[in-house]
């Protein structure tokens, strides 16, 4: 079972964990505008969770993760994967992550086969209350995955299927699949 959650903003201890979890995923905020306490008790926290996989992608508040990638490396635990702008294969299901500097990007492979697409930004018009991105819409529909999965607009929460693509919007709640 995969669980998803995003926009916990230092506020992870208060969550429920889930039995049976494969895999966990958090879409980004792990903290309130770079607190650094709350980033190392974030990590501390995920990385002790008895779940085999813990990926997570940064948000807007995760500021060490935008202002000194290589540096904020080192604040992750060995057993937590940063998707940052790469994929993974776990469980047979190809995983990938669009940061918030999606629309810089170039040289996106629209023809790869993604299961799960994870990002902390709502496409523009889907569950995104104003705050979607128009690229990352566009790329959503051509390369169609099975689900994307993000969180940023906190009144946005919950699902939306769009053509091939289940979309969930995690913010301050979390999702079991």
């Amino acid at each position: 079972m995969i669980w998803l959650l995003s926009d916990t903003h230092g506020r992870h201890r208060f969550i429920e964990i889930p039995e049976d979890i494969d895999i966990v995923i958090h879409c980004g905020d792990i903290c309130d505008d770079g607190n650094p306490e709350q980033v190392t008790d974030f990590f501390k926290w995920y990385s002790g969770l008895n779940i085999r996989y813990k990926l997570f992608v940064h948000g807007n508040h995760d500021w060490p993760f935008q202002m000194n990638p290589e540096e904020s490396r080192q604040l992750i635990p060995r057993n937590v994967k940063w998707l940052n702008d790469t994929s993974i294969l776990l469980k047979e299901l190809r995983i990938k992550s669009v940061s918030d500097s999606f629309r810089q990007q170039e040289n996106i492979n629209s023809n790869e086969q993604v299961d799960i697409l994870v990002g902390h930004y709502p496409p523009v018009d889907v569950l995104d209350n104003g705050f979607g991105i128009d690229d990352l819409k566009e790329y959503v529909d051509q390369i169609q995955p099975t689900y994307y999965v993000f969180g940023h607009n906190h009144a946005g929460t919950g699902k939306l299927k769009i053509g091939k693509t289940q979309f969930l919007n995690v913010s301050l709640y979390e999702e079991l699949f």
